[in-house]
């Protein structure tokens, strides 16, 4: 079975984590004429790394209250990004489709441009690969176009969390590097954590793991601070991959239990998919393979559930393997056509000329503007 990588989204919403603001916000609301849409998005972003569904309420609450287009694609735009920390990915596409519709329609262009992103960053998490590309660069026009760098960077790193994803960690690397200059000048800790996190990954598929456990302690160390339970639980998953590649059994599962304790805690279906698929993969090693089946058949249920394409054909090659490992031949054979067919329709040639045609064009684009700026 191949490397998972969990990668950390740099989402187009701020992320700041404190009970003190959420209690401050909630008193606020009843204060007389107070904008009760802003109240609520903050809320609703306070909220999001421990308690989505939380995240959900208020940022409806945040689209009720709106006073104006420009607030609802704002507010769409936050409520899809809490649909994806639940792991509601169509849920949270239908919401960035509707606010960038909004936003064309208001000539919102930094609307226009969130949008776009976010809906890169949704196709990424379910594999489609060459949308969400194409998507990312008209992201990265407009947000080069107006000079929105926050924005910029956010979708910098998604390039590289795309590049990372079709096992092109130089390319990757190229990106979050880039995304990591700005973090330090910045002094944006969670982006920092969140990207020191994402590097970690460039050194776990370059099996460079002492880099990569490097890059992860420094990573949780930052995220422990600031209570970012999302992220704790990525870094522990990540780490439980590196030990599960160097055969240490023990130490993969006691971070894993960890991971999942924490995304069971959020309601974080994608991560205990992910999780459990790790842990089925330990145990079937270890030759436990009722407990292996149990894991990847939940797995396998959730990843269904939410339509995550890249884990259903690795549940797939997880179920080849088990029914090869107990004797069952024939039923390996089938599982691992399926897996087959699935990864195929993820990677085919077709998508990977589209997306070297995507970059190229981009990469022609950003030299004849350098050009051109040279000669004014």
């Amino acid at each position: 079975m191949k490397k998972r990588l969990f990668v950390l989204l740099l989402l187009t919403i701020s992320l700041t984590i404190s009970a003190s603001i959420i209690d401050s916000l909630t008193t606020s609301l009843n204060e007389p004429n107070v904008n009760k849409s802003k109240i609520y998005v903050k809320l609703a972003a306070e909220y999001l790394s421990f308690s989505p569904e939380k995240s959900i309420e208020n940022a409806k609450l945040a689209i009720e209250h709106a006073i104006n287009d420009e607030g609802r694609v704002d507010y769409k735009n936050q409520l899809g990004v809490a649909f994806e920390y639940s792991g509601r990915y169509q849920e949270a596409l239908n919401e960035y489709t509707e606010a960038l519709s909004l936003a064309e329609s208001n000539s919102y262009v930094r609307g226009a441009g969130v949008s776009l992103l976010n809906i890169a960053i949704a196709k990424t998490q379910l594999a489609d690969y060459a949308v969400a590309l194409e998507f990312a660069l008209k992201a990265i026009k407009i947000f080069e176009s107006s000079n929105n760098k926050d924005h910029l960077i956010s979708a910098y790193n998604n390039l590289g969390n795309i590049y990372l994803n079709l096992e092109d960690p130089i390319q990757a690397l190229h990106y979050y590097e880039i995304v990591l200059q700005s973090r330090q000048e910045s002094g944006d800790e969670v982006g920092l954590a969140k990207i020191l996190h994402n590097i970690a990954l460039v050194h776990i598929a370059s099996e460079d793991y002492n880099k990569a456990t490097d890059f992860l302690g420094q990573a949780l160390k930052s995220m422990r601070l600031i209570d970012d339970k999302y992220g704790m639980a990525f870094c522990y998953t990540n780490l439980s991959n590196i030990y599960l590649l160097e055969d240490k059994y023990i130490e993969s599962n006691n971070y894993n239990f960890l991971a999942l304790k924490i995304f069971e805690e959020i309601g974080n279906p994608e991560g205990v998919a992910h999780t459990c698929n790790l842990l089925g993969s330990t145990y079937l090693i270890l030759e436990q393979y009722d407990k292996a089946y149990e894991y990847f058949s939940k797995s396998m249920n959730l990843a269904k559930e939410i339509a995550l394409t890249d884990l259903i054909s690795d549940n797939y090659e997880a179920f080849s393997i088990y029914n090869a490992a107990i004797g069952d031949y024939k039923r390996a054979f089938e599982y691992l056509k399926l897996h087959k067919t699935i990864h195929d329709s993820i990677y085919s040639d077709k998508k990977s000329k589209k997306i070297a045609t995507l970059q190229n064009q981009f990469e022609i684009e950003n030299k004849e503007a350098k050009i051109s700026s040279l000669q004014e």
